[in-house]
């Protein structure tokens, strides 16, 4: 089963803050993936690009090591969603790729920020009381890898 990490978790894993959590995804991996997600990559991007009083190298070298527990929690699976409105599918690669395509269009982050706001507040207009959202919300894990069709159009956008 693929379990998605908020960033928050990675990040607690990284620093090692939380031993019951690290214990925990240490007993899971062996059965379990924990994949990443650009948005994973979006949190260290904003940390090393944002300014700060630390210094930019230190940041640098703090992004790669963030980057590389990410390599290792989630064997370099990856989660992504290929179209606007498509079904997240997984892919096999390095948070480091991911990373820097991330990096090389993070200037386009407040036209797609923008663009998602909008988009929700036309799924809340169209779906006022959060049935279709429930509902999609609590398919199995197999509903990452299914097409729109497969689950009776619960996906499409009409």
């Amino acid at each position: 089963m693929k379990i998605y990490l908020d960033y928050n978790l990675f990040a607690y894993l990284y620093d090692e803050s939380k031993p019951d959590l690290s214990a925990k995804v240490n007993e899971l991996s062996d059965r379990h993936s924990f994949p990443y997600s650009p948005a994973h990559m979006e949190e260290i991007a904003t940390g090393l690009i944002k300014p700060t009083k630390i210094d930019p190298i230190d940041r640098l070298i703090q992004a790669y090591q963030k980057i590389d527990s990410i390599s290792r929690i989630s064997r370099n699976l990856e989660l992504i969603c290929r179209t606007a409105y498509g079904p997240m599918v997984s892919i096999e690669e390095s948070p480091l790729e991911c990373f820097r395509r991330v990096v090389r269009y993070y200037d386009r982050n407040p036209i797609v920020e923008r663009r998602e706001e909008h988009m929700l507040a036309s799924f809340k207009a169209t779906d006022p009381d959060g049935s279709l959202a429930n509902r999609v919300s609590n398919h199995d894990e197999d509903f990452l890898q299914a097409t729109p069709e497969g689950y009776g159009g619960a996906l499409s956008h009409s």
